[in-house]
């Protein structure tokens, strides 16, 4: 797929000042924005972005966005909610409308929106709650309330509606960000498996307190890093599923991920019963060889 046809927006906003400072976001955007370009992705990065800067940008991203392309939008800062929309915090503590820049995104009729909010820290200190037309004493809630799009969108949030998510320290990704970095860049992955195998690990990780959400009405499979079979050996940087091995005892009572290369050869497929994939944890539902069918058959 030509680099035009994968498009994105990357932002991370650190420099709130104050009980408002944050300290990874900035870091998540940088790796995710070397992520979406090691497989092809036009990003366009974009950190510490005041009031003016965050709308101008947002546009002029929208406007620039190729019919039938693959969008992917990220932003990791502060937001809340407030009358059942979604809000981005810029530095200076105003905000941008989730809602109405998702659509903005959709004019161009790209293929699709991917839309992936790792935000909603701890409760913002001092907003103006002016800018809203409000009385003063009013307040944007912290966290987001469920959202949709139009056809063909697909939201992630990094934690449940109304719920705050775990960020880092200087040098580190956010929980989420560290885990959606793990397998965003995994050849002939459907995305819808990228973001649910990212929550699962967020959700184990956490031990129940960080849920992730996601939104999807993409009714076709949509794969961010597509690679032919003959060449799918040469990518070493992402991380690459087999069906996964079967699992001694002595490696469940350790709860390890179980991670491999691509086999060598692809002319013999005899495999025997796998019960998880890619995790030892009975919590979680098993799966019967879902990545055969996605690797064999990828989108082209």
């Amino acid at each position: 797929m030509a680099m035009f046809d994968k498009q994105a927006l990357v932002i991370g906003n650190d420099d709130y000042g104050g009980k408002n400072q944050l300290h990874s976001c900035v870091y998540d955007a940088k790796m995710i924005t070397h992520s979406l370009h090691s497989i092809g992705f036009n990003v366009q990065p974009a950190i510490n972005l005041r009031s003016n800067e965050m709308l101008s940008i947002s546009r002029q991203f929208a406007q620039s966005i190729r019919p039938g392309a693959i969008v992917v939008f990220y932003f990791s800062g502060h937001a809340g909610e407030f009358n059942g929309e979604n809000y981005l915090y810029t530095l200076d503590l105003t905000t941008v409308n989730a809602q109405n820049l998702l659509k903005e995104m959709h004019r161009n009729k790209p293929r699709v929106v991917i839309f992936i909010l790792d935000c909603c820290r701890s409760p913002i200190s001092s907003l103006d709650s002016r800018a809203f037309g409000l009385d003063g004493r009013s307040r944007l809630r912290n966290g987001l309330v469920p959202m949709g799009g139009p056809p063909s969108t697909i939201i992630a949030f990094s934690s449940a509606a109304g719920k705050s998510s775990n960020a880092a320290g200087p040098g580190q990704n956010s929980l989420y960000t560290k885990y959606l970095l793990r397998y965003i860049t995994t050849p002939n992955m459907d995305i819808d498996m990228v973001l649910k195998q990212a929550a699962v690990d967020v959700q184990r990780d956490s031990i129940n307190y960080q849920i992730p959400y996601l939104y999807s009405n993409c009714n076709e499979r949509i794969c961010l890093n597509v690679i032919p079979w003959p060449n799918i050996n040469a990518w070493p940087n992402a991380m690459q599923f087999n069906p996964p091995m079967m699992i001694s005892d002595r490696h469940r009572q350790q709860n390890q991920y179980v991670t491999q290369s691509i086999w060598p050869y692809i002319g013999n497929f005899s495999y025997p019963y796998y019960g998880h994939v890619g995790m030892i944890n009975n919590q979680y539902s098993a799966y019967e060889n879902p990545w055969y069918n996605i690797l064999r058959s990828p989108y082209t």
